[in-house]
């Protein structure tokens, strides 16, 4: 309960106070010097090096309203398209994905599908809930899994039959599938991409065979497989070669992923040609190369203490909250304590895109203020209008 909140795993004690670096040691500050300290620092850093050295990363554990504050601060106050969620956090292609109608399902879509198909996905481990209505649908309804994935999951005793490609052939995969589900040889080089995928083409004919023209299909792709914009045109030529009868859905593995990918897509991430904002990891990058020189991040808790060391040999101003003081969290120049998802209000979406509202159930330690009120004190301190 409360105390595991307050002590983490190695011991560290909850982060209770702002702090703020001076003469190169964090120190604790009051909230006004704190928040008032972040206000000059992004002004002075627009000011001096321009909007586009500016970049937030949000989080798929942090709350709808606090990625959209995080939004409103980086992109609407201070003129940056560079915003996306953690590189690890199923993140900005994802976002894609969602915007290239690849998205929203309802779990009773899992009951009335006759054919389900897996991509890339271990629901046991990720999507515990998705996991039961799968099992369900299989023992109740008799649905057929089709499951691709390169190692041998739980699933794999529910599915009729099991594609275990070689990882990284994934590409290679999808072409295959669509090519053989059109009945033709539109993709050149079939015989290599065989050979990547490292499967006998019959197991790759009978899994056509099993996806029935006719019959009700889902097509569930875990949101961890899009590692690339290519993947998401692939796939979408793949639900076209199944049919006009074929659902589709993306399976989070973070909490609010299908949020955080939202918001990824309705800001930089969403826009197109010179207008598109830059991709976490490319935030990241850029961040130690020295060309992104204002980093806000939502969530130090979920990032390497390495990626923090890199980000800060370029980055001249780092912002972030965490729970506890260790790893990135002690790297920063502002950081803030953070609330845990029991000591604050506001909305999640699930991996069905269903917006759930999540209720305070503990006060936050006497000094700590949720995400989202630390964010508006800077946003008023920099003159935003209220929403």
């Amino acid at each position: 309960g409360f105390e595991l909140i307050n002590r983490s795993r190695n011991g560290a004690e909850r982060l209770t106070a702002p702090m703020v670096r001076k003469q190169g040691r964090l120190t604790e500050v009051s909230w006004d010097e704190a928040l008032a300290t972040a206000a000059s620092g992004l002004r002075q850093g627009k000011k001096t090096h321009g909007h586009n050295a500016i970049a937030g990363i949000g989080s798929a554990w942090a709350l709808n309203e606090e990625n959209a504050l995080l939004q409103r601060l980086v992109s609407a106050t201070l003129g940056s398209a560079h915003i996306d969620s953690a590189p690890d956090d199923d993140g900005s292609t994802a976002g894609l994905a969602l915007a290239d109608g690849i998205g929203a399902f309802a779990l009773t879509d899992i009951i009335k599908a006759h054919t389900i198909i897996l991509i890339g996905a271990d629901p046991s481990v990720r999507q515990p809930i998705v996991d039961l209505w799968l099992k369900k649908a299989v023992l109740k309804q008799g649905a057929r899994v089709l499951l691709l994935h390169p190692r041998r999951t739980e699933m794999a005793s529910y599915a009729v039959q099991t594609l275990a490609y070689r990882e990284g052939s994934e590409e290679a995969l999808l072409r295959l599938l669509t090519s053989l589900l059109m009945k033709d040889r539109r993709y050149d080089g079939q015989e290599g991409d065989l050979a990547a995928v490292g499967l006998p083409k019959a197991d790759l004919d009978q899994l056509c065979a099993h996806a029935a023209p006719g019959d009700r299909k889902l097509v569930l792709a875990d949101a961890a497989f899009f590692t690339n914009d290519v993947r998401v045109y692939l796939l979408k030529e793949f639900l076209a070669a199944l049919g006009s009868n074929t659902a589709s859905g993306l399976l989070f593995g973070s909490p609010n992923g299908y949020g955080a990918s939202l918001s990824s897509r309705n800001a930089g991430q969403g826009k197109k040609g010179a207008e598109r904002g830059m991709s976490g990891k490319e935030i990241l990058l850029a961040a130690e190369q020295g060309s992104i020189k204002d980093l806000y991040i939502l969530n130090l808790d979920r990032m390497t203490e390495e990626t923090a060391v890199q980000v800060k040999k370029g980055a001249d101003l780092v912002i972030g909250h965490a729970l506890f003081l260790k790893g990135a969290a002690r790297h920063a120049d502002i950081l803030f304590p953070a609330a845990a998802f029991s000591e604050k209000a506001g909305t999640m979406t699930n991996t069905s895109g269903l917006v759930q509202e999540l209720r305070q159930a503990l006060d936050p330690p006497a000094m700590v203020r949720p995400e989202a009120q630390v964010l508006q004190g800077i946003l008023d301190r920099l003159g935003a209008p209220k929403t």
